[in-house]
């Protein structure tokens, strides 16, 4: 291994870890709900043209 465990070890402090997972959810959460909205608020929209639209019975 190129890395001994106690440089592995003080490179990634505990705290250090907690904030980068907390980051990158973060990160991975506002991605997921920059992706989500602008796909619900199209399949409301198309749902709603679909309703108000005349059946063709």
């Amino acid at each position: 291994m190129l890395y001994s465990e106690s440089t592995f070890s003080s490179l990634n402090t505990p705290s250090l870890l907690i904030l980068r997972n907390w980051v990158r959810s973060g990160l991975f959460l506002m991605l997921l709900i920059l992706a989500t909205v602008p796909l619900t608020i199209f399949a409301l929209l198309s749902w709603k043209l679909e309703s108000q639209m005349p059946t063709e019975n």
